[in-house]
């Protein structure tokens, strides 16, 4: 299959000078022109302050929510201010607001559809021996299981499901949340799609999302934990964001967390425990999920060294296979060498210290 480096949309490389050009040039004057000028203090009421991106092109692209200069004593970064959601137009976010305003969830009956693939059978990368077997996918849906346990009244779990077993599902559940492989497909966006266990012959597509009516009934989240859900590379429809996440929001989810690349299978199951146990303590509201997404960054942000890490002369472009990403297609990204990786696709992100590829790589769109 086509490398993301072979096809007309190449995709973005990933750096800590990428994240100070974004800063100096876009997110810091943004952010000090509406007096978003320090870390909100931490008080027991202290509330984030937020910001809705809508970037069209190739900036679309862009991690504009992890902008800045990331040391260890920095405040001058947007995620140490601003607590940041994606839109793709103001359209699609004031529709989103009010489709939330008409749901009261917090005494609602809910119900949670858990989707895990462990093992993708005929996953696309032949030089891998086990290119579809994530440790952590599994583990992941079992500690949201728990999480969810008690604000939720119904959980279905559904693992190596065939296409029609979710979207036979997936037309009464509050929260959808899939845990696997995704592929971004560099030509034909609706084509994009979820690998599930018939993926071969009968894949969930972006198109088959978008054609799901979901809107007079109660879905509220789609989490798509999975590499490049977010992302569109082909350059002729950049301002269309057609790729997986859009296609849930269009389907009647109101709230969707995606990636805009590859993601670490680990550090996957880490950022969705952060996520719903913000909608656990905070309710079931728009701030929520929004914080939850922001959160998952900073935990990853310190836990690979981030917040100190900085690309120097010796460092290189890793270009390595491994076997626990969660997509098909990949970045080369600034590291240091000698690290170990366990991600979610083909191979290409190492987790090494303050890898700045792997802790922004989650996104919230949505209210």
């Amino acid at each position: 299959m086509r490398r993301r480096d072979e096809s007309e949309g190449s995709s973005i490389q990933v750096s800590s000078d990428l994240l100070e050009w974004l800063w100096d040039s876009a997110a810091c004057p943004i952010l000090d022109e509406l007096g978003f000028r320090e870390t909100p203090a931490r008080t027991p009421t202290h509330k984030w302050p937020r910001i809705w991106w809508i970037p069209t092109g190739l900036m679309s692209r862009l991690p504009l929510h992890a902008a800045g200069r990331h040391y260890a004593t920095s405040s001058e970064t947007v995620l140490d201010r601003v607590v940041s959601s994606y839109s793709p137009s103001i359209k699609a976010l004031i529709y989103a607001r009010r489709n939330t305003m008409q749901k009261d969830l917090s005494h609602a009956s809910k119900t949670t559809l858990l989707v895990s693939m462990r093992t993708t059978p005929q996953h696309p990368d032949p030089k891998v021996p086990k290119p579809g077997d994530l440790r952590f996918a599994e583990e992941e849906i079992q500690i949201l299981g728990n999480l969810l346990s008690s604000s939720t009244s119904k959980a279905k779990k559904l693992e190596e499901p065939c296409k029609g077993d979710v979207l036979g599902s997936i037309d009464t559940c509050t929260i959808f949340h899939f845990a696997g492989h995704g592929i971004s497909d560099p030509l034909d966006p609706s084509k994009s799609c979820l690998l599930l266990n018939d993926w071969v012959g009968n894949p969930l597509t972006v198109e088959d999302l978008t054609e799901l009516k979901l809107y007079r009934k109660s879905p509220w989240l789609a989490y798509l934990s999975a590499c490049s859900t977010g992302e569109s590379q082909a350059e002729n429809l950049q301002d269309e964001a057609m790729h997986l996440v859009s296609a849930c929001q269009l389907a009647g989810f109101p709230h969707v967390v995606g990636s805009l690349w590859k993601v670490d299978d680990e550090c996957s199951a880490d950022a969705a425990r952060e996520v719903y146990e913000a909608v656990r303590d905070k309710g079931w509201s728009n701030e929520a999920v929004a914080l939850g997404v922001h959160n998952a960054a900073r935990f990853l942000r310190r836990k690979t060294g981030g917040g100190g890490w900085r690309a120097g002369p010796g460092d290189v472009l890793t270009d390595v296979d491994g076997d626990n990403e969660r997509g098909e297609v990949a970045a080369p990204v600034y590291g240091k060498g000698g690290g170990s990786g366990q991600n979610r696709g083909l191979g290409y992100a190492r987790r090494e210290e303050g890898n700045p590829s792997i802790w922004p790589a989650y996104i919230h769109v949505g209210p």
